[in-house]
């Protein structure tokens, strides 16, 4: 149960840094 919500909030981490990269190059794509 405990490692399950290791991995849940793992994978948020992952989901939020995805998110933050996506918005890094919309950052960039709209400023070329």
């Amino acid at each position: 149960m405990h490692h399950n919500i290791s991995y849940n909030i793992n994978d948020v981490s992952w989901q939020g840094l995805f998110i933050s990269f996506l918005i890094s190059n919309s950052l960039s794509f709209s400023e070329s």
